[in-house]
């Protein structure tokens, strides 16, 4: 295949002619309101004020603001039509490019570098013909050679968008797993009823005699009575311990407007500071002078906080600290288990109520008399800690699984911006792929797998002994130390900590991870050059400083501070234990990164089988210990996300 450079403008011609909004030449027709990055063209009857070009049946229409994120398209309708001047539009000529291959070179690393190369401002600038057409770009001289780079293109990213519209998928999928944990939890459904639990009638008797209280000494007023709740009203069956309350039957907004100049330096929260439908605060500010807000609510630590504007994005978030809120937020304070009021809010149910109330203005608000009158199913103190509880195990479940697959979706992304590199760019001869580049397989299965940036063979040992002796000076002074936790160390540190591709060769052994391929000529070499001594205590070898003990701490510099801090913080994790700690954790994440690696589901049980079916000697582990084990890895993050090779069993034992 040969490859020319040539000018864009040598095969694409620019409609030039600008029109105004009011000429009768375009008179009637429609335009293009947008073109998305997936290439779709949306056509609008609204009028425009701007100059306006026109648009005919096989002109490659081009955003000048996005085009290097894909935004273009070939219109292929009969009529004409219009697109303001934001847009540019080209006939070409069929006999020199390929206008399925062009489109896709638009979107290609290479267009972007010409661009960065060629254009003042590069993609920052909007790209207009001027800038386009004089652009020197590489692309294959012979309009057949076009076509076959475009059918490749087209296998290949068909595998690619297969794997993307699954990962979407089941990114719904766990969204849509969330809203079933609450369902359940606020049904009774999710944890066991308890005879011995104070029943949810005594605590509503509790809740107002404590009102009563508040009121006599008026810390607290008296809402409005609303109607006892109707069968009718009742949207499910609930257990029999269990009731059903008005909001202000449970809880109470507390109205306490304040001026801002008076608490300066303190938290501001406003709804756009609370992630919708999940309950997580993002980054806010604290008051300022110069950002003055006319009125504000005064909240404390333990409270939730709720927006009453646009209620529909559930908004809501409990609060660990003082400060204030935005006049569109209610703060509230309940007698109920504060979580459990909050995963309440959260579920679909909740909202069903609040839709109940939608005016449809345009910006829809739920005001204090609406919220108090919502029904709330109430559970015994007792159960709400257990369903609090056992809902945030399994939303830190849901963490995990959503962190894998936004890590997939954004290695599919990038995989797909990987095959247009290697297919769209010329093909030199001696052109080494692997020197500096992301190297990315096409397995059989499909997988999903990390790209990893490949380093020189030759530094692979060098590199990997530093790290290696990095892990024992760390550990010279644990008297738990032995080769086993050294292994183990290792392994996480590969795989979790650094993740740098060091020619890594982990195969399964009985205590976990092994890369005896490394491991076995590393030991040589250090006892060599009298870096570490090695004895035998036990059944473990343990290290101690060698002659030339120095010389093994001179060249730390291979590796940043930021890599050596991961390392030192897998290393601390496992001061405290002997070697069967470490080597549960190991293997567990090589168990885990496996599945994720094939595609495989992922949860406790089959982790933990997995783990029994490494070796017949993990039996002597019982399971309390893994699940622990397991909990505490996701508690510390300490949890894989498919970098790396499989680790299988070597090929001499699977003969065995």
């Amino acid at each position: 295949m040969s490859w020319t450079k040539v000018k864009l403008g040598e095969f694409l011609k620019v409609r030039g002619e600008r029109f105004k909004p009011n000429d009768k030449a375009i008179s009637g027709l429609k335009r293009i309101d947008k073109i998305d990055f997936l290439g779709k063209i949306f056509i609008s009857d609204k009028p425009s004020n701007t100059d306006m070009i026109l648009i005919k049946k096989g002109d490659l229409v081009i955003s000048g603001i996005n085009v290097e994120k894909g935004a273009m398209a070939v219109y292929t309708e009969e009529n004409d039509i219009t697109a303001t001047i934001h847009y540019s539009s080209y006939y070409f000529d069929e006999n020199k490019i390929d206008i399925d291959f062009l489109k896709h070179f638009l979107k290609s690393p290479e267009f972007k570098k010409a661009l960065k190369e060629q254009v003042p401002g590069g993609i920052k600038t909007e790209i207009k013909p001027k800038h386009l057409l004089p652009l020197l770009v590489e692309i294959p001289n012979d309009i057949q050679d076009q076509k076959k780079v475009v059918k490749l293109l087209q296998e290949r990213n068909s595998k690619i968008e297969a794997i993307s519209n699954e990962l979407h998928l089941q990114f719904s999928l766990v969204k849509k797993l969330r809203q079933q944990f609450l369902r359940e939890a606020i049904q009774g459904k999710l944890v066991a009823q308890n005879a011995k639990d104070q029943s949810a009638k005594e605590l509503l008797k509790r809740i107002k005699a404590d009102k009563e209280k508040l009121i006599k000494v008026r810390k607290y007023k008296k809402g409005k009575d609303f109607p006892t709740i109707k069968q009718e009203d009742i949207p499910f069956v609930i257990p029999d311990c269990w009731v059903w309350a008005r909001f202000n039957d449970v809880a109470e907004i507390h109205s306490n407007l304040v001026s801002p100049f008076e608490f300066p330096d303190h938290p501001h929260i406003a709804p756009d500071n609370i992630e919708k439908n999940t309950g997580k605060l993002l980054p806010y500010n604290t008051v300022s002078k110069d950002k003055v807000q006319s009125a504000n609510h005064y909240f404390y630590p333990g409270q939730l906080i709720y927006s009453k504007v646009r209620p529909k994005l559930n908004k809501i978030v409990k609060v660990s600290f003082e400060g204030l809120c935005s006049a569109d937020m209610y703060p509230i304070k309940t007698w109920l288990d504060t979580d459990f009021l909050q995963y309440c809010m959260l579920s679909d149910f909740f909202l069903d109520e609040v839709d109940k109330f939608d005016n449809r203005v345009k910006m829809p608000k739920i005001n204090q008399n609406q919220l108090a009158q919502i029904p709330i199913p109430v559970p015994p103190l007792a159960e709400q800690q257990r369903i609090v509880q056992k809902i945030k195990k399994l939303f830190l479940d849901c963490d995990v699984l959503e962190k894998i697959i936004k890590q997939n979706i954004s290695q599919n992304q990038k995989l797909l911006q990987q095959v247009l590199r290697e297919v769209i760019q010329p093909k030199q001869e001696n052109q080494t792929r692997e020197s500096s580049a992301l190297v990315i397989n096409f397995h059989k299965e499909n997988r999903i797998q990390k790209p990893v940036l490949l380093e020189t063979e030759e530094n692979h040992f060098v590199k990997r002994k530093i790290i290696a002796a990095y892990i024992i000076n760390q550990s010279l002074d644990d008297p738990k130390f032995g080769d086993v936790k050294f292994e183990k160390l290792l392994h996480l540190s590969d795989y979790f900590s650094l993740k740098r591709n060091l020619g890594q060769k982990y195969f399964q052994q009985a205590a976990g991870p092994y890369d005896n391929a490394f491991t076995i000529p590393f030991f040589k070499q250090v006892l060599k050059d009298k870096w570490f001594n090695r004895g035998k205590k036990g059944n473990q070898f343990t290290f101690s400083a060698g002659q030339n003990h120095s010389k093994s701490i001179n060249t730390y510099d291979y590796f940043s501070n930021e890599e050596l801090k991961r390392v030192d913080r897998i290393i601390a994790y496992f001061k405290k234990y002997d070697y069967e700690q470490p080597e549960i954790v190991s293997t567990l994440y090589a168990v885990w990164n496996n599945r994720i690696i094939l595609q495989k589901e992922i949860n406790d049980e089959l982790l933990m089988e997995d783990f029994y079916a490494w070796d017949s000697q993990k039996k002597k582990y019982e399971r309390n210990r893994l699940e622990s084990a397991l909990q505490w890895m996701r508690e510390e993050n300490l949890v894989p996300d498919g970098w790396g090779n499989l680790i299988e069993k070597s090929k001499s034992r699977k003969k065995r």
